[in-house]
């Protein structure tokens, strides 16, 4: 960890060299592992001379593909050198032949994280469970009741627009994030995406791909990377009238406005003395159904949904 970040990072493709890390990582989201996988392979194509065979994939080609600085891994090869080197002198060998250790796919993450925290010891510290964590209640509210492991929101979309209209746009500057996705409205200025838990790709099988431990989606992990990055997500808006009159020709149904409309007409009943009534306006219907409604005192019963499960049994 004395040398420079081993990664490279160009400003155009920072999302793929995020993703190339994240596959570096193999699902352990360490830095640690990260850098020990990259050394690994460049050391086991060094040892094979699989750089020297092949004439697309040279040293200097699978740095480029991969994001990693060919002139940092060189230096941490020089270094691993030295430090065997410095280690035979006191006698201390790595074994090799039948008699190597050969630990167990399930054990070696764990022996790992232990000589990890022996290297750092006492610079290191561990989280607790409540430490730096999100309230679950809290996120399933966020994103009205869908799976917060799965489901990103997008705010600013304008209420004057038929949402449906933009699903197939909202979908295109998210493609980064996941090939297939569902686009939900609930009549508000946010958007809410949601991701499959499980997502498979095709291609061939000796390529890599990024994963990620834990009940997050890989698709989500990118989601937010894209607002680390600051990354503008620019749709190109019809006028209102224009966008509502395509969206009757496509026979688009405007989710959000019947929604707000039929929430609004429950709250305000008509009697039976109101059937020649006006016909209140579409602005009228949305900002009844946006004001809040207590339930009334000859009210015997509230329909609820359940949205989130705290413990079982």
């Amino acid at each position: 960890m004395s040398l420079k970040n081993m990664f490279s990072c160009p400003f155009l493709q920072r999302m793929n060299a995020y993703i190339s890390k994240l596959t570096w990582a193999d699902g352990s989201c360490s830095d640690m592992f990260c850098f020990l996988n990259a050394y690994k392979v460049y050391e086991e194509a060094h040892r094979t001379g699989r750089f020297k065979r092949s004439v697309n994939l040279g040293e200097r080609n699978w740095a480029n593909c991969f994001f990693i600085q060919l002139n940092t891994m060189k230096d941490l090869k020089s270094l691993v050198d030295e430090l065997k080197t410095r280690l035979k002198n006191l006698g201390i060998e790595e074994i090799l032949g039948h008699d190597r250790v050969h630990w167990a796919e399930e054990e070696l993450p764990l022996v790992l994280k232990v000589v990890i925290a022996g290297a750092y010891y006492p610079n290191y510290f561990v989280r607790g469970a409540s430490g730096g964590q999100i309230d679950e209640q809290e996120a399933v509210k966020q994103v009205m009741g869908r799976d917060p492991c799965s489901t990103v929101y997008l705010s600013n979309f304008p209420m004057n627009q038929p949402g449906e209209l933009y699903a197939q746009s909202i979908k295109r500057v998210l493609n980064v994030c996941a090939p297939k996705m569902q686009v939900f409205f609930d009549g508000s200025s946010k958007v809410y995406v949601q991701f499959p838990r499980v997502i498979k790709e095709d291609g061939d099988d000796r390529k890599m791909f990024a994963a990620i431990p834990g009940k997050v989606s890989l698709s989500v992990y990118k989601a937010v990377k894209l607002r680390q990055m600051n990354t503008r997500l620019a749709i190109y808006l019809l006028t209102p009238s224009e966008a509502e009159r395509r969206a009757k020709m496509l026979g688009l149904v405007d989710k959000r406005e019947r929604m707000l409309s039929m929430v609004a007409m429950a709250k305000v009943p008509r009697s039976p003395t109101e059937e020649g009534a006006e016909t209140p306006s579409k602005d009228e219907l949305i900002k009844r159904a946006l004001k809040p409604m207590l339930p009334g005192i000859r009210d015997s019963f509230i329909a609820i949904t359940i949205s989130n499960v705290s413990g079982r049994g």
